[in-house]
């Protein structure tokens, strides 16, 4: 069975190629939001890419994870796996949603956008010279435009409905701190990009889900 992945904003594919998983990996990419575009369409393109003909499972991490939720309401996967990520507002840590509901994010973008190469694989909690230059490279390929509109979009989202998932997160997530995280399958240790340096772990875990 096929198993469509989203992968974080400021990611791609390669964030996955640590994980060994027991189906037919397909990764969904990210692509330029139209002027005014509202999530669900956005979601929506993105799973223009998805053959609904056959059953399928859909993955997401971070703000991938988000997106899958909201392509799941309309297209219906099989499995729904999440990864270091949110199912509903309430998740987000104190600070964004203070940031969010005062619309202090707006100013936010550019400054993280300039430093995040430099700083934030220790907030994603990547250890290793190898880890370290390969989210870098991500991190550098990140479109500003995309970058802020997803900002704006996780500003206003609510949540994506009630179905059947699979989440799993890092006990040492700083992005997305665990403590406020409910119902998840928790990794001791990970960090936000866990999925880089505990793909072994998170394999299993998924993969139980899978053939469960």
């Amino acid at each position: 069975m096929k198993l469509y992945l989203l992968s974080g904003l400021g990611a791609d594919a390669r964030v996955f190629s640590r994980l060994k998983l027991n189906a037919e990996v397909v990764h969904i990419l990210w692509e330029m939001p139209l002027k005014n575009e509202s999530l669900t369409s956005y979601a929506l393109r993105l799973s223009a890419k998805i053959d609904t003909s056959e059953e399928f499972c859909l993955g997401g991490l971070s703000f991938g994870g988000i997106c899958a939720q909201v392509i799941a309401q309309y297209c219906k996967p099989k499995k729904l796996i999440l990864i270091s990520t949110v199912k509903e507002f309430d998740e987000f840590p104190p600070m964004a949603k203070f940031a969010f509901r005062t619309g202090l994010y707006k100013i936010v973008p550019d400054i993280i956008y300039k430093r995040l190469a430099f700083s934030a694989s220790r907030i994603m909690g990547l250890v290793g010279k190898n880890t370290d230059v390969r989210f870098k490279s991500m991190v550098a390929q990140i479109d500003k435009k995309v970058f802020g509109w997803s900002m704006n979009k996780m500003a206003n989202w609510d949540g994506a409905g009630d179905f059947p998932y699979f989440h799993v997160h890092g006990t040492a997530d700083k992005l997305l701190p665990a403590r406020c995280i409910k119902n998840a399958t928790l990794i001791k240790g990970g960090g936000h990009l866990m999925v880089l340096n505990k793909p072994k772990l998170i394999s299993e875990h998924i993969n139980r889900y899978l053939e469960a």
